[in-house]
């Protein structure tokens, strides 16, 4: 079974090096960020991970993020 991952801020930098990494591998992935056209242009590059825009300043909206992931994720691994 593969991987199932989340990660905050993973349209840019180091967040979307380690999403692009656990793919390569076969994991599934839900990434948010708070970079709606980041978030398009990931979508365009790597179809196959979730993303969801998201202020992690905002403590509902985090708790909503986390809630619909781990429903597309089936669970979490990581």
């Amino acid at each position: 079974m593969s991987q199932r991952v989340m990660i905050t801020g993973g349209v840019s930098g180091i967040g979307w090096a380690i999403a692009r990494a656990f793919a390569a591998n076969g994991a599934k992935i839900h990434v948010c960020d708070v970079d709606e056209e980041a978030l398009r242009a990931a979508t365009e590059t790597c179809p196959q991970i979730g993303v969801t825009r998201v202020d992690v300043t905002d403590e509902e909206a985090i708790d909503q993020w986390f809630n619909d992931a781990l429903d597309d994720l089936d669970g979490l691994d990581v």
